[in-house]
């Protein structure tokens, strides 16, 4: 960041776009990934990286996104210094054809699918800009 950020929604906001990007990513490459990293990097250059694994792979950016924001919370709390870069990774790819699926949860998932579909199109032909998610992407 240009300044160092204490605001723990501010980081919020920017991760959230940062997930938005790796989850379309994933999509496109039609992957999926079973571990969220977060890595953290403080104004004094101290860096973190803290990462959980899925129950199961998927390349859904609410999925993702839960747990990116779990991580930076725990991170936030523990540790008051303002904050000079926050990233996302994921890890354990596998191709999406390959996934397996779950029986119960079906229409959530077909739900989020769809809405990725529509943000992905979006952007693809209209620009990163030209739609966010909110603050809170769960309501």
């Amino acid at each position: 960041f240009v300044k160092d950020l204490k605001n723990e929604t501010e980081l919020r906001a920017w991760l959230l776009d940062l997930t938005e990007q790796v989850g379309r990513r994933l999509r496109r490459l039609r992957l999926g990934a079973d571990t969220v990293q977060v890595k953290i990097r403080f104004g004094d250059f101290q860096t973190i990286t803290r990462a959980r694994s899925l129950p199961k792979q998927t390349h859904a950016t609410l999925d993702l996104w839960e747990v990116a924001a779990d991580l930076l919370h725990g991170c936030i709390v523990r540790d008051s210094r303002p904050v000079r870069l926050v990233g996302i990774g994921v890890s354990g790819l596998q191709k999406l054809d390959s996934i397996q699926g779950d029986l119960f949860d079906h229409k959530s998932q077909l739900k989020q699918s769809q809405l990725d579909s529509v943000v992905d199109s979006i952007v693809d032909r209209f620009g990163r800009n030209a739609l966010r998610r909110g603050s809170n992407p769960r309501s």
